[in-house]
C-alpha cells in the first residue's frame, strides 16, 4: 500500500481549486496550468455539494524527479474534470487510493481506475474524468521519449506510430503487480531527503529499469511487434544497416550506400526490411531522419530555425517535412519547439 503522508508532500509544488463565491453550482471552476499549457475545468456533480465551503474543491501536488514525475489529486465532493489543450509528452500511470474515478480519453469508451484497476493515458491527448466523492491518487508521469527510446533499443527498429498503452490495469495480474510495487517503492524513496531523487545515477538506472517492466509488463499498441523480435532475431547485415542509417541522417545517402554498409545487395537489403520490420530501406531511412530531427528540435536551446534543422536532415521542402513529422509524431515541429521551451520553464 502507498503511505501518504505530510514527508511526502513537503518536497511538492501544490495548489487548491476553490469555486468563486459568487459561482453557481453548475458553473465550471476553472485553472489554467501555463507550465504544461493545459486548461482544466471543474463542475460539481451534486449540486447540494455546492453549500459546502469549508475547504478546497480540489488539491493537487507534483514533484519532478528527473524523467519521472509523481502527483496527487484530491477531490472532496463527485467532480467532472476536463483537461484541453496542448499536454506534456508524458504517460501518466494512475493508482487510485481512496475513491473511484471514469476517465475518457480521445474519444474512447470510457474506462474506470479504482483500489483494484489502474489507468493509463497519454498527456497530450485531451481527457475528462469523473471522480466520485473522496476520490485520491497518485500519479506517476514518465516522459515519452525514455519510452520511444527503449522501444527502439528493444526492437532495433524506427517506431511508425506513438506508443499506445491499453488504458486500463488489472492490478491483480503479476505484471501489473510488479509495476504497481515499483511505483510504490519510488513513492517511498521521495519520502527520504538522502533517497533515490538525491542520487542521479540511482534516478536513472531506476527509470531505465521501470520503464522496461512497462513495456514488458503493460499491453501496448507495441506488445506484439516486441515478442515478434524477440521470436525471431534480427540478421546481422539489417543491425549494420540500421546502425549506418542512424549515423549517416544528416547525410546524403542511398540505398545502395547502405546496402554496402550493411556488406548486402540491395534486394537482400529490401528483403530483410520487409521481413524483419514490415517497411522498405527508403521508409526506415526517413523515419530515422524524424527522429533525429525531432531530437535536435527537443534538445536545442539556441532558437536555430526549423527549416535548418529539417533540411540538415534531409528535408528540403518544409511543408512536407511538417505533414510527415506531425503524422509520425502526432504534433507540428513548432509544437514539439513550443513544448520544449515549457518543459525548460517549467519548475523543477
Amino acid at each position: 500500500m502507498i503511505g501518504i503522508g505530510q514527508s511526502l508532500f513537503d518536497n511538492f509544488a501544490s495548489m487548491e481549486i476553490r469555486y468563486p463565491e459568487e459561482c453557481r453550482a453548475g458553473v465550471r471552476a476553472q485553472q489554467r496550468y501555463e507550465a504544461i499549457n493545459n486548461h482544466v475545468s471543474y463542475r460539481l456533480l451534486d449540486r447540494r455539494a455546492r453549500r459546502d465551503v469549508s475547504g478546497p474543491l480540489s488539491v493537487l501536488g507534483m514533484r519532478e524527479a528527473g524523467s519521472l514525475a509523481l502527483g496527487y489529486n484530491r477531490d472532496r465532493h463527485a467532480t467532472d474534470i476536463r483537461v484541453h489543450g496542448e499536454g506534456l509528452p508524458r504517460y501518466c500511470f494512475v493508482l487510485t487510493t481512496s475513491g473511484a474515478l471514469k476517465m475518457s480519453v480521445g474519444g474512447m469508451a470510457p474506462v474506470v481506475g479504482d483500489r483494484d484497476r489502474g489507468l493509463i493515458y497519454d498527456g497530450r491527448h485531451q481527457r475528462n474524468f469523473e471522480t466520485l466523492e473522496d476520490t485520491a491518487r497518485m500519479l506517476m508521469w514518465v516522459e515519452a521519449s525514455r519510452f520511444e527510446r527503449a522501444l527502439v533499443a528493444a526492437m532495433d527498429e524506427p517506431l511508425h506510430d506513438r506508443l499506445e498503452f491499453v488504458s486500463q490495469i488489472d492490478w491483480s495480474s503479476a505484471n501489473a503487480a510488479a509495476v504497481r510495487r515499483s511505483i510504490e517503492y519510488f513513492v517511498s524513496e521521495l519520502k527520504d531527503p538522502q533517497g533515490l531523487a538525491s542520487v542521479p545515477a540511482a534516478l536513472e538506472s531506476f527509470t531505465d529499469s521501470i520503464v522496461h517492466l512497462m513495456l514488458h509488463g503493460l499491453p501496448h499498441s507495441y506488445s506484439e511487434r516486441m515478442k515478434r523480435t524477440a521470436a525471431a532475431p534480427v540478421p546481422a547485415h539489417l543491425r549494420r544497416a540500421i546502425a549506418f542509417m542512424h549515423a549517416s541522417a544528416d547525410q546524403s545517402v542511398t540505398v545502395a550506400d547502405v546496402a554496402a554498409a550493411a556488406g548486402c545487395g540491395t534486394r537482400t537489403l529490401l528483403n530483410a526490411f520487409r521481413r524483419f520490420r514490415e517497411t522498405t530501406p527508403l521508409a526506415a531511412l526517413q523515419d530515422i531522419r524524424l527522429q533525429h530531427a525531432r531530437k535536435a528540435l527537443l534538445s536545442d536551446s539556441t532558437g536555430e530555425p526549423i527549416s535548418v534543422i529539417a533540411r540538415r536532415f534531409g528535408f528540403s521542402n518544409l511543408s512536407r517535412f511538417t505533414a510527415a513529422y506531425g503524422k509520425r509524431f502526432g504534433e507540428t515541429p513548432k509544437e514539439a519547439r513550443s513544448s520544449n521551451v515549457h518543459n525548460q520553464a517549467a519548475p523543477r
